[in-house]
């Protein structure tokens, strides 16, 4: 455990410029071990009901129903600090500075979520450590923030929950962003989306990385986390009470169908039903065991129709088109003269009509670098969309090309 420790701290107070190996295991402890509370914990649905009565859940149940929320934006809110036009003919060492950035905090969000899930001594001030620092990069220039949980899977990665975790955080700065939260209200929300799903890793990895239909008691499995999860946050030092309303409420869903304590509309943290519209994108978009990634215009489509089921809140989705926009920055698109451009920018309400940067000719071969154009689709009404792909269809280009 002591050199565990160590290694930790190591890791979190390395340099951006030196990343090192990551050497744990990342298989953590059964739930009984970890958290005194849960002793002799049964399986599935029994063991479910049992957690539910656990006095965390409780106290926050409490809350809720009396409505003792701080959940609606105050203050001058953090858009106001947002660069409002994309940016054009970005320097290589930007786009190299928020690659070594993200490969940073995603080591970093490896390393707290494990020491999380293992009952071991984190602080508050570590996790916000992993999310405030892509605040400045984000007012200066949030389109490449937001490109960024679109990097290539790392196919050794057999786990994705470290990686949905931070995606998630970044993708829920930006909704918060756009839905007029202050600064720190916004880094409490990318904290929540950091840890919300942190119980998970007390459920036993044969279950969450499962190739195939879970079984009934395999399901009430997963719907524990949420309550093992607020029993973990318990033991972070310094952490801003409203992450735990988050944690236990991110799987929640308008319409009263979520869980797990099927609480609905009004009842739902503010802060949560930001993270839930995160979480879903993020899932939707990326790979998991049981079924490949929607490309993310496709994602954003089936969250859109579930607003029309209820299932999660419609302002908090255009919060999400504010920055990303229909067709998803990041994403590769063919417009309707035959060009494959990657949508760099976001048109504000103009959810449909963002910005591309030209990337190949009509014959679809790829443009000299000192050639790739922008196309406004707000100004040029003669250029539409009509097609739209995964952000790597085009695997001779990288992510970043385009911006």
């Amino acid at each position: 455990a002591g050199s565990e420790t160590e290694e930790i701290q190591q890791i979190l107070n390395t340099s951006l410029n030196d990343v090192p190996e990551f050497a744990f295991e990342d298989e953590c402890p059964p739930a009984q071990a970890v958290l005194a509370q849960v002793k002799d914990l049964k399986f599935g649905k029994e063991g479910l009901e049992q957690l539910a009565g656990c006095e965390t859940a409780k106290t926050l149940d409490r809350l809720i129903t009396h409505q003792v929320l701080s959940d609606r934006p105050v203050g001058q809110p953090l858009k106001a600090k947002i660069a409002r036009d994309g940016a054009v003919g970005r320097p290589a060492a930007r786009k190299e500075e928020f690659q070594r950035l993200y490969a940073q905090m995603l080591l970093r969000a490896r390393v707290l979520l494990l020491a999380v899930a293992r009952g071991q001594n984190v602080d508050g001030c570590d996790i916000r450590a992993i999310v405030e620092p892509f605040l400045e990069p984000f007012t200066r220039d949030h389109d490449l923030v937001l490109c960024l949980p679109f990097q290539e899977i790392d196919k050794s990665d057999q786990d994705f929950i470290f990686r949905h975790s931070l995606h998630v955080a970044l993708i829920a700065l930006a909704i918060a962003a756009a839905r007029g939260y202050n600064e720190e209200q916004v880094v409490q929300i990318a904290m929540s989306g950091l840890l919300h799903d942190c119980g998970m890793l007390l459920v036993p990895r044969a279950i969450r990385l499962k190739n195939g239909k879970l079984t009934e008691d395999e399901w009430f499995e997963v719907q524990k986390h949420p309550i093992l999860g607020i029993n973990l946050l318990e033991k972070i030092k310094h952490l801003p009470e409203n992450i735990a309303f988050v944690a236990y409420q991110a799987h929640e869903r308008e319409n009263g169908k979520g869980y797990p304590k099927q609480r609905m509309g009004r009842f739902i943290h503010g802060y949560a039903k930001i993270v839930q519209v995160a979480d879903m994108f993020e899932a939707l978009s990326s790979p998991r065991p049981y079924r490949s990634s929607y490309i993310p215009y496709r994602a954003m489509e089936m969250l859109i129709k579930m607003t029309r089921q209820n299932l999660v809140d419609g302002e908090v989705i255009k919060g999400l088109l504010e920055y990303y926009s229909l067709y998803v920055v990041g994403s590769l698109a063919q417009l309707s003269n035959g060009c494959i451009g990657r949508i760099v920018h976001a048109n504000g309400q103009h959810f449909a009509k963002p910005v591309v940067s030209v990337l190949t000719n009509q014959n679809l071969e790829l443009l000299n670098e000192m050639l790739i154009y922008q196309e406004d689709l707000v100004k040029n009404e003669d250029v539409q969309i009509v097609k739209v792909f995964d952000p790597h269809h085009l695997p001779q280009v990288s992510l970043l090309a385009g911006f």
